[in-house]
Order: structure tokens, then sequence, then C-alpha cells
């Protein structure tokens, strides 16, 4: 038997869910380790702090739109997908702008903290 590996997503913010419509990426890493190489080869990495983050594309509905979502903070969001697992990002805040696709009525939306945390399925 096959191991689920990915498939649907359901995303919410301070328990209200989001009409997820097709991406949603999930970066918990808190550490960024870059290489430094000076003209003599492999000096070592430097480490920087990052945000973790959570970033969907969604509909823009009635139920909840985007006007929601501008400058929120502190706030709450849940990632619960497929395989079972459950990312939380607390004390999350609505990171860069909200562009509103009239096209196709869509809008990506990021969210940052300053730490996010794995709940095993």
């Amino acid at each position: 038997m096959a191991d689920c590996v990915a498939g649907w997503v359901y995303v919410k913010v301070d328990s209200r869910q989001l009409s997820v419509r097709g991406t949603c990426t999930i970066s918990p890493n808190q550490i960024t380790r870059s290489p430094i190489s000076g003209l003599d080869g492999f000096h070592g990495y430097q480490a920087v702090f990052r945000a973790p983050y959570i970033e969907v594309e969604v509909t823009n509905r009635n139920q909840f739109p985007l006007t929601d979502l501008a400058g929120l903070t502190d706030s709450t969001i849940t990632a619960e997908l497929e395989t079972g697992e459950v990312w939380v990002l607390r004390n999350a805040f609505q990171s860069g702008d909200l562009e509103l696709s009239a096209a196709d009525g869509t809008a990506t939306v990021r969210f940052e903290g300053p730490e996010m945390r794995r709940q095993a399925p």
C-alpha cells in the first residue's frame, strides 16, 4: 500500500477557513544557511535568522474577503494536510501586498511569524 504524500489542504486563520485555490507553501525553518567561499575554496557558512511562513493562493469570496486579511497581526494560521500533518504558525502577520487577479478571482497571501510547529499525524 502506498503512503499519501500530497493532496488537499485546509488553511485556517484564527479558526476561519480560507478557500485554497491552488498552491500552499509551508516554510518552517527559522535559519537560512548560505555558503561562504573565497578564492582559495570553501570557508564555511553564514547562518541568518528568518521568519517561517505559510503562503497560499486563495479564492476571493464573500465569506472571507481579502479586506479581512489585509494588515492581519497576532493571528494563528494552521495548515492541515491530507497526510495528517498540521502546521501551526502563531503570532503571525500578513506580509507583503495583497493583489487580487480580476481575471480569476485569486490572490496569494503570505503569513509570517516568529515560530512554526508541526504536529505529527
